[in-house]
């Protein structure tokens, strides 16, 4: 297994074109990506530093509504899916369109939410749908307090067990300490999947900043191989660092920040928003779904 030291980015995240027959692209780090849909172009390269070595990260454009990657290959206890979504502040009705598609996803077994509510009390309101069918998670955002345990909140760091993974389960900022205590919980026999507001990879022109203090953080989990979902920078996007898959969980609500992919694509498209969809089993399946909202109403 390659050291991120010596790799930081094994894949990019290329457009494919749409086609009659089915497009698989496979990277060294173990990672696959499946494609029949048409998609972004190519994405730009970054210059980044770790450790005090000079990399190459991605500015990570994602497939919208295609399958994104397909990572590890422990035997699964089980299957389970899990739901996440990221940043749904601004006007209600895009955060609602898109928690109403949420509710109707089938045999979910959690809901994740990646940090932004700008407000517990209405985000709890807004999730009722999805508090019927499954549990709901919040984790904390740059712009949110801690939620409290009163709507779901749990004390973090924190590592739970669903099917055959670890669910890793981070504050915000994620911090060196937080990331060692939720590694002694590990069970090393199960996949690694990790929820965080703040990304390692700069998805977006606006919050590129801080991504390289973040990855230090998580560095010790991103050693060991995991998949990683993050919000924060209103887009969708993934790249690989190493052993490791990260994957901006898309935008939650209404406002949209500039991916770094060369536009056209649809991750630039103002009218589309989304949630990702996880699959845990012998290995971590994530597909990014497109939601189309309605900017007119409020």
């Amino acid at each position: 297994m390659k050291k991120i030291g010596d790799v930081l980015l094994e894949g990019l995240g290329w457009g494919l074109l749409a086609g009659l027959t089915r497009t698989v692209v496979r990277y060294g780090a173990g990672a696959s990506r499946e494609s029949s849909d048409a998609a972004g172009l190519a994405v730009p390269l970054l210059g980044a530093a770790l450790s005090g070595r000079s990399v190459t990260t991605a500015a990570a454009g994602s497939l919208v509504g295609v399958t994104a990657s397909e990572i590890g290959e422990s035997i699964a206890t089980g299957t389970a899916r899990i739901v996440a979504w990221s940043d749904s502040h601004g006007r209600a009705t895009p955060r609602r369109e898109i928690i109403a598609r949420m509710a109707i996803e089938s045999a979910v077994d959690a809901y994740v939410f990646c940090g932004d509510a700008e407000g517990w009390d209405q985000w709890y309101r807004d999730t009722e749908p999805l508090r019927s069918r499954a549990r709901v998670i919040p984790l904390p955002g740059n712009h949110d307090d801690p939620p409290s345990s009163g709507i779901g909140g749990l004390a973090l760091p924190r590592v739970e067990r669903l099917a055959g993974a670890n669910i890793v389960l981070l504050g915000d900022p994620p911090t060196s300490r937080d990331v060692k205590k939720a590694i002694k919980l590990l069970d090393p026999s199960l996949l690694n999947v990790v929820f965080v507001h703040r990304s390692p990879i700069p998805f977006s022109r606006q919050n590129a900043a801080g991504t390289v203090r973040v990855r230090e953080a998580l560095l010790p989990l991103l050693e060991r191989g995991a998949t990683v979902v993050c919000g924060h920078h209103h887009v969708y996007g993934w790249g690989l660092i190493g052993p490791s898959l990260v994957i901006s969980a898309g935008i939650g609500g209404s406002k949209h920040y500039d991916c770094l992919c060369e536009a056209p694509c649809q991750e630039c498209d103002e009218d589309v928003r989304g949630y990702l969809r996880i699959d845990i089993g012998r290995k971590v399946s994530t597909y990014l779904v497109p939601v189309t909202v309605d900017h007119e109403r409020t």
